[in-house]
């Protein structure tokens, strides 16, 4: 996901508008527009631009370190020159915080954006499925909306001894996992394969 801004041409002030958006791409269906907003830009916007490590749907492996990374953006119409607090959360499925890191950020001048470092993961994370969380905290920020980004990520098994052998019989597969492929959701089952030859496991 993404945000953008465009400004409307000076004549169009106490006029009958009209929008169109058009959107060109190499699949069908994957493409989409919500939260549209007519009206004036604020003078204080700051806002969370996306999650970037991990990146949303991204796998991790459970004992080796990480550092999470977010951007954030000015879409208000003032410099922002005075430092102001972004986090970084990691909740675990029960919704608890189980990482949190704030930094300070300035300057973010208007229409700019700024990736930001936070505190490592540094013995890594238990293995099991994950949502992040990063938000601004500007205290003259006129529009809420898009303070807030989420995302998900799994923290995948480690395999340290060899051979390794899972039968996957446990509840949740022991933090193994299957990725959606072509459009089509995977999943365990049990039984002889249909071809003699496995291409991957």
């Amino acid at each position: 996901w993404g945000i953008r801004q465009y400004g409307l041409p000076a004549g169009a002030a106490g006029g009958a508008v009209r929008i169109l958006f058009l959107a060109h791409n190499h699949y069908a269906q994957n493409f989409y527009i919500d939260q549209v907003r007519l009206g004036t830009r604020p003078v204080n916007d700051v806002g969370a631009a996306s999650i970037d490590v991990p990146g949303d749907g991204a796998s991790v492996i459970e004992t080796l370190p990480f550092t999470p990374e977010a951007t954030f953006m000015n879409a208000g119409s003032a410099d922002q020159l005075v430092p102001f607090s972004v986090t970084y959360q990691i909740l675990d499925t029960a919704g608890l915080a189980i990482y949190t890191s704030t930094r300070l950020l300035a300057p973010l001048n208007v229409g700019a954006t700024q990736a930001v470092t936070f505190d490592p993961v540094g013995s890594g994370i238990p293995a099991g499925d994950y949502v992040t969380r990063a938000f601004t905290a500007l205290g003259t920020d006129e529009n809420p909306v898009n303070d807030t980004v989420g995302g998900t990520f799994t923290s995948e098994v480690r395999i340290t001894a060899f051979p390794y052998t899972q039968d996957f019989e446990e509840t949740g597969e022991a933090g193994w996992s299957a990725k959606t492929v072509s459009g089509s959701k995977n999943d365990w089952v049990r039984g002889t394969p249909a071809k003699p030859v496995q291409l991957r496991s």
